[in-house]
This record gives C-alpha cells, sequence and structure tokens, in this order.
C-alpha cells in the first residue's frame, strides 16, 4: 500500500520522464507487480497521450474579454 501512494505522488514526473534511473526502476517493478497501479498509470498515459494530440482549444473571444477585465480591476493589470 506504500507503495501505491508513492506511485501516485511519482505519477507525473514519471510519466513526463523526470525521476532518477533509481526511482523509475522502483516504479517499474511496482507496476509490475500491482495491477491497480498499472491500470491507473496506463489509463492515465493514454488520457495525456489523447489530450497532447488534440488541436489547442482558444478561449472564446468573450470569456477572454471577461477575464482580461477582471485582472485589470482585480490586479490593477493593464493587457
Amino acid at each position: 500500500m506504500q507503495e501505491c501512494r508513492e506511485l501516485l505522488r511519482a505519477l507525473c514526473d514519471y510519466l513526463d520522464g523526470a525521476v532518477d534511473a533509481q526511482s523509475r526502476e522502483r516504479i517499474d517493478r511496482h507496476l509490475k507487480d500491482c495491477r491497480h497501479c498499472r491500470i491507473l498509470c496506463q489509463t492515465t498515459r493514454m488520457t495525456l497521450d489523447l489530450y497532447k494530440s488534440r488541436p489547442p482549444n482558444g478561449v472564446p473571444a468573450e470569456i477572454e474579454c471577461r477575464l482580461m477585465a477582471s485582472l485589470e480591476r482585480r490586479f490593477g493589470l493593464k493587457c
């Protein structure tokens, strides 16, 4: 169970390739033995891949205008 918690904390860095070699080996071993974490990791990776494959969506002009006006009022910014 402790290893599962550690995997959850490191999952984003692991998927981004931002963990050291020792951590990667430990996570890989855990994923080999823990079906639940393996499914979580695979599902998260597929979700990220799907998200990255989509073209970027712009913010609708009306929302951008309202957001900028709110920032200007709140922080005195001139956008």
